[in-house]
């Protein structure tokens, strides 16, 4: 039984450690040694107060007296630990006391846990999601999203400043208070049709809306919508609308100027006709007069 027990010792991915209650390593397996770096010898000379940064030492013993000695074990916690090379690393920890025949604490032992690659993907997500805010918050379009009722759920900083409302006046509003009239319905009407068909095709096609500013002025939009799915079901909407005004006032130039084209080509068309037809006529004219001469 006694090399059954030895064999699971060894064989745990975390580090095994046993201390008295002076914090002087007496057993621990293999992966805590591999994770340090040092000896047998060498880790049986040690404290853990020998391996652990001494900022660590105050918040340490708060968890043994606060947690470990009056309960008997602590939570997970963590701190870091200085392996033999010098380097420092994060760990998670849970600590266990270890009573006499008595009841009297002699030591404790806990599993170690080497976090680093850990806080290293925790790090890298953290800067990922700051990258991916501030494309958000900073976008030239106006980015949000709203649950079925049509509530604001988030939205970014460009919507604010097109619709003309503080933070705190967005996050009260709800979606259709941002639409015309005509638009409201023509919206309601689709996502009304594609929440209910549960479509696979979670991209619906761009529309062209007239969304209201706080000062009632009228903004011509291209929005394209994302329903939000969570366990099968829709949750939400994801909206991305860009302001088009411009656009939307270039495009009616253009048409007014190709109107005005081809109304000038028309009557030139036509007062090239009319000249062409009076220039036979005076030929017509100069024909009889020279018969008749």
């Amino acid at each position: 039984m006694e090399e059954i027990y030895r064999l699971i010792f060894e064989s745990l991915r975390d580090g095994f450690i046993s201390v008295d209650m002076q914090g002087r390593l007496n057993k621990f397996n293999t992966a805590y040694q591999r994770m340090l770096g040092y000896s047998e010898g060498e880790l049986h000379n040690l404290t853990y107060k020998d391996i652990t940064p001494e900022k660590w030492h105050a918040f340490e013993e708060k968890i043994i007296q606060e947690q470990v000695v009056p309960r008997g074990y602590s939570d997970p916690y963590e701190k870091e630990y200085i392996a033999k090379d010098g380097r420092v690393f994060p760990v998670e920890l849970i600590t266990y006391l270890i009573k006499d025949e008595q009841n009297k604490p002699v030591g404790m032992w806990a599993f170690v846990r080497d976090i680093s690659e850990r806080k290293k993907m925790i790090e890298e997500l953290s800067v990922s999601q700051a990258k991916c805010f501030d494309l958000f918050e900073n976008a030239n379009d106006m980015i949000y999203t709203f649950d079925l009722a049509g509530n604001f759920t988030s939205f970014n900083k460009a919507i604010c400043q097109t619709l003309g409302y503080s933070k705190e006046e967005m996050g009260k509003k709800n979606i259709l208070d941002t639409l015309s009239l005509e638009s409201r319905g023509f919206a309601l009407k689709m996502l009304q049709q594609a929440i209910a068909d549960k479509s696979d095709l979670k991209e619906l096609q761009p529309w062209d809306l007239i969304i209201i500013s706080k000062d009632g002025k009228e903004i011509a939009s291209e929005t394209r919508t994302r329903l939000i799915w969570e366990n099968n079901e829709v949750v939400g909407v994801q909206g991305i609308s860009r302001d088009i005004s411009e656009r939307k006032k270039y495009e009616e130039d253009l048409k007014k100027k190709i109107h005005d084209l081809e109304i000038f080509n028309k009557i030139s068309v036509e007062r090239e006709l009319k000249m062409i037809e009076l220039k036979k006529k005076i030929e017509d004219l100069e024909y009889k007069l020279k018969v008749k001469s």
